[in-house]
C-alpha cells in the first residue's frame, strides 16, 4: 500500500456517502439505496446514525387472515 492509501480511501468515501445521502431524496429504502449503489448496508445506516437522519416509516402493513394462516403454517 502506499503512503496515500488512507487519503484516498478517505477521499472515495466522502463521494460514496455524498451519493448516498442524495438517493433518498428521491425514494426508496436504505437497504435498496445501498444495493443501487453498490454500498455496504452496514455503512449506509452508520452513516444515517452519525447524520442522526431519520426516515419516516410508512404506512404499517396489513396482512388478510389467509395471508397470516399462511404464513404460520409455514
Amino acid at each position: 500500500m502506499n503512503g496515500q492509501g488512507g487519503i484516498a480511501n478517505a477521499q472515495y468515501m466522502a463521494k460514496e456517502r455524498e451519493a448516498f445521502f442524495r438517493r433518498p431524496d428521491r425514494g426508496g429504502t436504505t437497504r435498496a439505496v445501498a444495493a443501487e449503489l453498490g454500498l455496504s448496508v452496514d455503512s449506509c445506516y452508520r452513516w444515517r446514525r452519525e447524520a442522526q437522519v431519520a426516515t419516516p416509516r410508512g404506512k404499517n402493513r396489513s396482512y388478510a387472515a389467509e395471508d397470516k394462516a399462511e404464513f404460520f403454517r409455514r
